[in-house]
């Protein structure tokens, strides 16, 4: 009986204990260290994780040491790969306007040299090349005088009828067909005269000629041209006539000190300014042009050689500006062209 009361008492102050425990976790917020209580949390853990989640919002110092140098070397290759990207394309807008300029050069050389026959290759060197080249073709309708001849009237749409490549001017080679010539295939006794002065006929004895009913152009427009001289005999009538001009490409030294193709041509007194064409290339020295101008057995002939020239050969190199300027890594092309000759014509002046 004594033993069951005690364990009672016993029990009783255990729920007391408990009791007052929990009446001062519910007064203070917190629970006495070492003591349990059932269905009441722990408030100080869950401040010390709410401290821990308020410090993890920033970094630590060692995390910016080991951050920055990171950071630091994939700005450095991002930089270096864009950089190799620009340079990438100007190089191709270097290489594309290279060759661009390289096919210019060679569509004008080579429309220039292909009309040209043997005998009107005049001098050249390893950088330059004068010719006479063509400026227009007629048929005479007329000789009114031993220096005066009427060619039929203008037609764009006629290539037959006379046709201009370049208006004539004063001291461009005329050259003619004479009545006593026998034009026979691949030669013909030519005789070239110069041109002093061209223009068009109001009135002419072309509109008696058959050939002027050939065509629909106005008789009005017949062109005279009067030469320095006169004829010892005249044209025939229906006859070609060819007008050339003496005509110089060569490679030259421009203002911005860089290396041009150019074009100019001789008036009969002067020659006229010289003109770019296409460019710039590289220096002579560096065989921006070489002209080589070859016989039939396809060997190089001097400048000045008499032997007969029959193909005309050019190579054009360009470079990019920075590799002209400092020799930098750079895009470089070049172009060859080779045209044939026409077969020989003689030529007598009168």
């Amino acid at each position: 009986m004594t033993n069951s009361l005690n364990t009672r008492a016993a029990d009783e102050y255990t729920v007391g204990v408990r009791t007052a425990v929990a009446d001062g976790v519910a007064a203070h917020g917190e629970s006495a260290p070492g003591v349990a209580v059932r269905g009441v949390a722990a408030p100080r853990i869950a401040a010390r994780s709410d401290a821990l989640k308020f410090r993890r919002r920033g970094n630590t110092l060692v995390e910016l040491i080991v951050a920055l140098p990171i950071a630091a070397m994939i700005s450095t290759v991002a930089v270096a790969l864009l950089l190799d990207t620009q340079k990438l394309a100007r190089r191709l807008d270097s290489s594309t306007e290279i060759a661009r300029e390289l096919r210019q050069a060679g569509a004008v050389l080579t429309s220039e040299i292909r009309p040209l026959s043997a005998g009107d290759v005049v001098a050249w060197t390893d950088t330059s090349l004068d010719f006479h080249g063509l400026a227009g073709s007629g048929i005479v309708c007329a000789t009114p005088a031993a220096n005066i001849i009427d060619l039929l009237p203008l037609n764009g749409s006629d290539a037959l009828r006379t046709s201009w490549f370049a208006a004539p001017q004063n001291g461009d080679d005329v050259y003619t067909v004479s009545a006593d010539s026998a034009i026979v295939p691949h030669d013909g006794n030519w005789r070239v005269s110069s041109l002093a002065a061209y223009a068009t006929a109001g009135s002419s004895q072309c509109t008696t000629r058959t050939l002027m009913s050939l065509g629909l152009s106005s008789t009005s427009n017949v062109v005279r041209l009067t030469l320095s001289a006169g004829l010892a005999t005249r044209a025939s009538v229906g006859s070609p006539v060819r007008i050339a001009r003496r005509t110089r490409y060569s490679l030259y030294k421009a203002s911005d000190a860089l290396w041009y193709l150019g074009r100019k041509t001789f008036n009969g007194i002067v020659w006229t300014t010289i003109q770019p064409v296409a460019g710039p290339f590289d220096k002579p020295i560096e065989h921006g042009l070489l002209i080589q101008v070859r016989d039939s057995a396809n060997n190089v002939l001097p400048a000045g050689s008499p032997r007969t020239p029959r193909s005309v050969a050019l190579m054009l190199r360009g470079s990019s500006p920075w590799l002209r300027a400092a020799g930098q890594p750079g895009a470089r092309d070049s172009m060859l062209v080779h045209v044939a000759l026409r077969g020989q014509m003689s030529v007598s002046v009168p």
